[in-house]
């Protein structure tokens, strides 16, 4: 499974439609949520989005629309034929995740400039101007392929400029972060990347410090803590999963965690049910 696959999995990111069809009047998204983001998908007619800040903004060509972090923002009907479809984005293992860490608060991309997105949008609309045995299912997981097609896009189009994104889309480091990702127990040297990177030491931790924006270090040890994450709220024991990202007592998986999260696996727990 290539890489991209295994994140998307791994971090469990799933959609659910809650509007589709023609947009009437104002709608308001002024709660930010921690595990969640929003997708507006708009088909015809011009449409104004407000954010938090009172910027505004008008779309009056067909585009996707996605705000990776909820940020507080209205959308707003400009005359008449709107069609959209609205998505919630949901980032069921926690939001500490290397495809999010590095996207700005607004992404938008003209269908024009992205053809390889059409196709599941012609789908979508047409699933949502029709009322039949499973609706919202086929439309909950058309939106979940096109989360999938905007990522890949954003990477083969290297929109990102730092990040997983900017790693993935570079030659020689995408084989690093693979292996990285792949293999979250092992402690992977500076020496060992560099050799996959076919790069001398100093070279790779320079390219990697301005590519993805911290350390190789760094990333290593953010990856294993997220993948942790995903562990934990999968109800795994705590010592199971500090040995399976690697590391030989808790008492280190707790440090590192604490270091990374600012709490401890337990109190990281805590929150997360409360």
């Amino acid at each position: 499974m290539d890489l991209l696959s295994q994140l998307m999995e791994h971090f469990s990111i799933r959609t659910g439609v809650f509007h589709s069809g023609r947009l009437c009047g104002i709608s308001s998204f002024k709660d930010r949520s921690i595990n969640q983001g929003h997708l507006h998908v708009l088909n015809a007619g011009h449409l104004k989005l407000v954010n938090g800040e009172g910027k505004a903004q008008l779309f009056t060509q067909p585009c996707v629309i996605y705000l990776p972090s909820s940020a507080p923002h209205t959308i707003e009907a400009v005359g008449e034929g709107v069609e959209l479809v609205c998505a919630n984005v949901e980032y069921r293992a926690g939001k500490m995740n290397p495809l999010l860490s590095a996207l700005p608060e607004l992404i938008v991309i003209p269908f024009e400039s992205a053809p390889s997105l059409t196709s599941v949008v012609d789908m979508l609309f047409t699933e949502s101007d029709s009322v039949s045995v499973g609706q919202q299912f086929l439309m909950d997981t058309l939106s979940d392929t096109l989360m999938a097609l905007i990522f890949r896009y954003l990477i083969e189009a290297q929109k990102i400029e730092r990040g997983l994104f900017s790693a993935l889309a570079h030659p020689r480091l995408e084989p690093v972060v693979s292996a990285v990702h792949q293999l979250p127990a092992r402690h992977f040297q500076i020496a060992e990347m560099a050799a996959l990177a076919a790069m001398s030491r100093s070279q790779f931790s320079e390219t990697f410090k301005q590519s993805v924006g911290e350390t190789p270090g760094e990333y290593v040890q953010k990856w294993r803590i997220s993948v942790a994450q995903s562990l934990l709220l999968q109800s795994k024991p705590l010592n199971w999963v500090a040995d399976e990202v690697g590391y030989s007592s808790y008492s280190g998986f707790a440090r590192a965690f604490q270091q990374v999260c600012g709490v401890s696996p337990r109190q990281w727990l805590q929150d997360r049910a409360g």
